[in-house]
């Protein structure tokens, strides 16, 4: 798995939190429901507004791809681009 296979995981998560729509993460809605059933306790609010907590999106890119959590965190510290809303529609 390279860094582009876990940068779209970090966009799964995303989507699966709230902060990007689905079609940012190159997912369908029924995609990202499915994964809001399975990992129900990743979704959280503050302020009302969805929250990416880059320890738990790390850990979900880990569990997903197999790879070390380390590897996951540089992934989305390094990669995930400066303004986010370039993933918004």
């Amino acid at each position: 798995m390279n860094d582009d296979d876990l940068v779209i995981l970090s966009w799964r998560y995303a989507a699966l939190v709230g902060i990007i729509k689905p079609s940012g993460a190159r997912m369908t809605e029924d995609e990202v429901a499915a994964d809001r059933a399975q990992w129900p306790h990743l979704i959280k609010i503050d302020d009302g507004l969805p929250v990416f907590d880059l320890d738990e999106g790390a850990a979900f890119m880990a569990e997903l791809s197999g790879q070390p959590l380390a590897e996951c965190r540089r992934v989305i510290d390094e990669e995930w681009p400066e303004n986010p809303e370039e993933l918004f529609e």
